[in-house]
């Protein structure tokens, strides 16, 4: 059975874990857009449920020329999926490494498909006294001998961010090897300079993932996407169900793709929204978060509280975090807080200013 406790943004479970209605929990707990989406795009999904009798187009060319242009890459170097989550799954029971080597603190996903394909998992520790700093030369060195590296960029739930310029200095030498590089974007939509989807359609052995659940809100929707080259995303669409993404999804990604001013206000927002909640929290004596790339702060507890006694504090006054003590390389003093609007982050910071830390 899976665990959904160990994702974050499960609604419902927290509501039945703490007697709460659905309505009454303000979810900080996964790293979603929570501005509200526009008209053209629920439109779009309206009008898409006349189609729910059909069989979802594989290809969706329109759709595939609009994730291209976003993201600069080639029509043909696009493989869409289920969300990102789908698409690791894909990705690793497509190319099967025997050993692969796991950047962590890690989204859990990826370890779950690496051992559920009988390789051999291998971790590198991003560690906080050195600000979960990432080395390539480190890297480089840990991933000998591994058919695969799997890291998440800006990482989840670190926050940290590496240069495009040291991650394709590395897909270079670890193609060198004839190691595969997955590279998680999911979280990169603060930092677009830095991605390496164009970087990826030329790369033998680079595959990109981008999610349309997180900065564009459709987590409930599932869409998402893998960039490589020609060779690799034959590969990628190959293997795995015929049908990955459903008619809703496709045009809810084909709308919101669209929507430039959405994208450019929720950025500016998201972004000053961050800088805020940052400041305010590192004024909370007991408290330290850490400089994020991402829609998201990782906060470290220093005092005698728990991150699981923090999360049903928060729970009773119907405010959701992320207990990240079973992320491997933290620990139980350390929780994650998405990136919310100005009212929600306010609630936030004065549940956590009433705390006796």
């Amino acid at each position: 059975m899976i665990d959904q406790s160990a994702h974050g943004g499960n609604i419902r479970q927290a509501a039945r874990e703490f007697g709460l209605s659905q309505a009454g929990i303000i979810d900080f707990s996964a790293g979603i857009n929570p501005f509200e989406l526009p008209e053209g795009v629920k439109k779009a999904v309206y009008s898409s449920l006349r189609q729910a009798g059909r069989y979802p187009d594989t290809e969706d060319p329109d759709l595939k020329k609009d994730l291209a242009e976003y993201l600069g890459a080639g029509e043909e170097n696009i493989v869409f999926g289920n969300g990102s989550a789908d698409l690791i799954w894909r990705i690793v029971y497509a190319l099967k490494p025997k050993k692969a080597l796991v950047i962590s603190p890690a989204f859990s996903e990826y370890r779950r498909a690496l051992l559920s394909a009988g390789t051999k998992v291998r971790s590198f520790y991003l560690k906080e006294k050195e600000g979960f700093s990432f080395c390539a030369g480190k890297v480089l060195e840990a991933s000998a001998g591994c058919g695969m590296v799997i890291l998440s960029n800006p990482n989840n739930p670190t926050g940290a961010l590496v240069s495009g310029k040291e991650l394709r200095e590395l897909a270079a030498k670890l193609e060198s090897r004839k190691t595969i590089l997955v590279l998680d974007e999911a979280f990169i939509d603060l930092a677009e300079k830095e991605s390496l989807t164009g970087f990826a359609c030329g790369s033998g052995n680079l595959i990109v993932l981008r999610s349309l659940t997180k900065f564009f809100g459709l987590a409930g929707l599932r869409f998402g996407c893998a960039v490589s080259c020609g060779k690799q995303a034959l590969r990628l669409r190959e293997c795995g169900q015929p049908w990955p993404v459903n008619v809703v999804a496709q045009a809810a990604a084909r709308a919101v793709i669209r929507e430039k001013g959405f994208i450019r206000r929720s950025r500016a927002l998201l972004l000053e929204e961050k800088e805020f909640l940052f400041r305010r929290i590192s004024r909370i004596k007991g408290l330290r978060p850490f400089p994020s790339h991402a829609n998201f702060l990782l906060v470290k507890i220093e005092s005698d509280f728990s991150a699981a006694y923090l999360r049903r504090s928060l729970a009773k006054r119907g405010l959701l975090i992320r207990d990240c003590g079973n992320f491997p390389g933290l620990g139980d003093k350390y929780f994650r807080a998405a990136v919310r609007g100005r009212r929600d982050n306010l609630k936030l910071l004065a549940a956590l200013e009433k705390l006796k830390w």
